[in-house]
């Protein structure tokens, strides 16, 4: 086993503002993934009052040791140049450090730089038309901190300044001085502006406007830009919270603010009156901007973490972004799609990538919070990696994301074209994936058949779909897992497409029912994985899962369970398939399935036959929604009030298919513990539309001392559907709902009921 050196995993430090951003050659990107400059107007006060409070701390106390801690700073050293795109090659810093985590507050750090280096210069210009005696020195101070503030809103890529950061896919670094082609994001676009008008000595006609650089840029500029201008450079006017230049004189260490101690520009400064000599005002700006050049760069500080691995780069970052909104595992990959369709295709915008990657978006577009969205895309990618290749992966970010990208680069080909066709392919499943999950799998009932509307024309479509609602209420998420390659086959146009999703809808659906009824849910889940971890993975994308393959698998499955016989499946289904054992779904499409084109037996009273198709149809949205067929009834009830035969309640026999019943809820709580006699003069009731047929009933009922309900009767007779209940209600009084009737029905309707679910998988 490996040693892991966990001291170097993380390299970690606390730098300053200016030691971190002025590292030689660094260059800041920020992956596509990450969110678009969104900081606002709370987030720019919080820093404005940060700064300010600290420059406050230290006139109040003289504090030589205050620092203000601005967060953590995650990056990664990106030595492969082929991962930021698009590129330059030659144009490239020599350190990049793509930016996990910090992106927005470096983003404002950067671009408040710029607005004091042009305050700076404004002052300065202004002392040289007052003809200042001191301009030289002022010059020397501007220098010094224009040499300090470049760095941080620069990099030097030979011998010129380039914008600090940039946004993957949007900008890069070029040699050529087109900002408007090279740069497209807000920030890296205002960068470049500015270094260009800095280097006409701000001469240039580029005026920052929410136009040119965005309105939440432009708004955070001006708020920046007003600070400065309104409320640090009149400090000394307003004398408000904000300190003011002789108080920070007083207190600052003055070779901090302008690198020598410049005695005499201080005595100039607190013998004359600001008030009414301009250069002293002007001079007492200088000092107060001054003094946010020192804090914002020389005491603000960052806790910098650098992973060695990508992986753990992340995994750092969501335990940090706890309270934030982290980053899924698709977000994180996305930027290598993007990547692989710029380089090779005509661009991601309007491709075929963006198409199926816009599928995958609209799987998060109903979830309100992080935590929903980093659940579902863990819920999701766990199933499709199963569907990809059986592959059990972790619902760890980091150990989805490397599936992703191993997935992704698994697709990879010598030949560039063919390794994009692959690649997109795995898109493309991943994307229709996505849309079944989302459209199908997710939607709630009432919104379901909309989506089916690619069923239309086809005999089973409602079968099709009330299948489906039967799998999702089962919470049989592993259905997921066939019907989303299934339908990948549907999206792609492949060779009757439709016919085989209908036809693996009604497989799965049978497998999962015969097993339910003939065992507990262990080791179901492993079937399924190993169906996609078949050697022969040509299916995937190229051709389809077959429904031949489907079909063999299930079958192969069910004979090592030894229910794939019908007498092997009776036998274990007459103890399993019980109410207080398999899951109320599945014993409700059980008595659908028994009550479908199904007639009474004139000659076995109680059980029932095969009737002529069309006869009563019981496997459809309809009758699965039916309020009049939502609740399971038993004829005996579950607690023997002495009035039931006994045996029934030797080996849960009265929990039994054979004992079951569906009936509308209020009808199920008012017939729910009569005896037999009382009961089966309920039953007959049922549908029944003849006045004279209830009537004669009620004279049966008063004769044996029986009062029945009269709003019990109503609903009962008021029932949409009743065929399924004729067959009890044929049998009268005199007739024993006993261990021996409620056996022989059981055996009746697993018979009927395997005769119809086996035909799916044949």
């Amino acid at each position: 086993m490996a040693n892991i050196n966990i001291e170097k995993a993380f390299v970690t430090d606390n730098k300053s503002v200016y030691l971190y951003l002025s590292t030689t050659g660094q260059g800041l990107y920020i992956p596509l993934y990450q969110r678009d400059y969104s900081w606002d107007k709370d987030n720019i006060i919080q820093l404005q009052e940060d700064i300010e409070s600290g420059i406050l701390r230290i006139v109040n106390t003289r504090d030589e040791q205050e620092i203000r801690f601005l967060g953590t700073i995650i990056t990664l050293i990106e030595s492969n140049r082929d991962k930021i795109y698009p590129i330059e090659p030659q144009i490239v810093p020599s350190r990049i450090e793509v930016l996990i985590d910090g992106q927005q507050r470096l983003s404002t750090i950067i671009v408040l730089s710029t607005i004091l280096l042009k305050n700076l210069y404004e002052i300065k210009e202004r002392l040289r038309r007052l003809s200042c005696d001191y301009i030289d020195e002022i010059d020397d101070i501007y220098n010094f901190w224009e040499d300090k503030l470049i760095q941080i809103f620069t990099v030097d890529i030979r011998r010129k300044a380039k914008p600090k950061i940039i946004r993957g896919n949007r900008d890069f670094w070029t040699e050529k001085e087109n900002a408007e082609t090279a740069y497209k994001s807000s920030v890296s676009y205002y960068l470049a502006k500015f270094i260009e008008n800095h280097s006409n000595n701000f001469g240039s006609s580029f005026k920052p406007s929410s136009e040119n650089i965005g309105k939440t840029l432009y708004t955070n500029y001006h708020t920046l830009e007003k600070w400065i201008k309104d409320k640090v450079r009149k400090a000394h006017l307003l004398n408000e919270d904000f300190p003011s230049a002789i108080s920070i004189l007083k207190t600052f260490n003055r070779i901090d603010l302008w690198n020598d101690e410049r005695d005499n520009i201080v005595s100039f400064i607190e013998v004359n009156d600001f008030k009414s000599n301009k250069i002293s005002s002007y001079l007492c700006e200088y000092v107060q901007v001054l003094s946010i050049c020192h804090y914002l760069l020389e005491r603000c500080c960052f806790t910098v973490i650098q992973p060695t691995d990508e992986n753990w780069a992340f995994d750092m970052f969501q335990s940090l972004n706890a309270t934030g909104t982290p980053l899924t595992a698709i977000e994180t990959f996305k930027p290598r799609v993007v990547n692989v369709t710029e380089e090779v295709g005509n661009g991601f915008k309007g491709s075929k990538n963006e198409e199926y990657f816009n599928k995958i978006d609209k799987l998060f577009e109903d979830v309100d919070t992080a935590q929903q969205k980093n659940t579902r895309t863990k819920d999701f990618l766990t199933s499709f990696f199963i569907a990809y290749n059986g592959q059990q992966v972790s619902s760890h970010f980091s150990h989805q994301r490397k599936s992703l990208i191993d997935a992704f680069e698994d697709r990879k080909d010598n030949n560039k074209q063919i390794d994009f066709i692959k690649k997109s392919s795995f898109i493309e499943f991943l994307g229709n994936y996505a849309d079944f999950y989302k459209s199908i799998w997710l939607a709630s009932d009432k919104n379901l058949p909309a989506p089916f509307v690619l069923l239309n024309g086809k005999p089973e479509a409602d079968l099709a779909t009330m299948l489906i609602c039967f799998l999702r209420a089962s919470n049989h998420k592993m259905a997921i897992t066939v019907l989303g390659n299934f339908y990948d086959s549907i999206q792609r146009d492949r060779l009757n497409a439709i016919d085989n999703f209908i036809s693996a809808i009604k497989a799965v659906s049978a497998y999962y029912f015969l097993w339910r009824t003939s065992s507990s849910n262990a080791g179901l889940d492993v079937t399924y994985r190993e169906l996609f971890k078949s050697d022969d993975k040509s299916w995937k994308f190229e051709n389809g899962i077959t429904l031949d393959e489907l079909k063999n698998h299930l079958k192969a499955k069910l004979r090592d369970k030894q229910i794939l016989q019908k007498t092997d499946w009776m036998a274990k289904a007459k103890d399993e398939f019980k109410y207080d054992n398999s899951p109320n779904e599945v014993i409700r499409l059980g008595l659908l399935f028994a009550a479908h084109d199904t007639i009474a037996d004139d000659i076995n009273h109680g059980l029932i036959k095969i009737g002529r198709p069309g006869t009563s149809d019981y496997l459809c949205m309809s009758r699965w929604f039916s309020e009049d067929l939502l609740t399971i009834e038993h004829v005996a009830p579950q607690k023997n009030d002495n009035n039931w035969d006994e045996n029934l309640y030797e080996n849960k026999l009265y929990q039994s298919i054979g004992n079951l019943t569906l009936l509308r809820q209020t009808l199920n709580s008012s017939a729910g513990n009569k005896s037999w006699k009382e009961k089966v003069l309920y039953y007959k009731t049922v549908g029944e539309k003849d006045p004279c047929k209830i009537r004669e009933l009620k004279t049966i009922a008063t004769s044996m001392g029986i009062n029945m309900n009269e709003e019990t009767i109503s609903l009962l007779q008021n029932s949409e559907y009743s065929g399924h209940i004729e067959a009890i209600a044929k049998l009268d009084q005199n007739d024993h709902w006993n261990k021996e009737m409620v056996e022989k029905r059981r055996d009746n309707l697993l018979d009927i009921i395997w005769d119809k679910v086996s035909q799916w998988l044949s």
